[in-house]
């Protein structure tokens, strides 16, 4: 199965800008991917996302539009033709 991965800001700058597209094996998990972008990328990939077995502090990942937080994090299951965003979070306001 293939998903598409694209990425936003600071984030994972070894990915390609316009996006890539992955190979999957059937019935893969965002975490499945996320190992086989380290593998392409190199373990840049996985000190910018990951925090042990789970997504970092700070970084965002939609998976078909939908936070992978609030699904089932790295074992969230993937379709073929997901498309998988990534990005850090932004916080920020007006300080006194």
């Amino acid at each position: 199965m293939r998903v598409c991965v694209r990425r936003a800001g600071l984030l994972t700058e070894t990915l390609p800008v316009g996006g890539v597209g992955v190979e999957c094996p059937p019935a893969a998990t965002l975490g499945d991917l996320l190992r086989l972008l380290e593998a392409r990328y190199g373990a840049v990939i996985g000190d910018e996302l990951l925090a042990g077995d789970r997504l970092r502090d700070g970084v965002a990942v939609l998976v078909d539009g939908r936070s992978a937080a609030s699904l089932a994090g790295l074992q969230t299951p993937l379709n073929d033709g997901a498309e998988v965003f990534l990005t850090v979070i932004i916080q920020g306001g007006a300080g006194t």
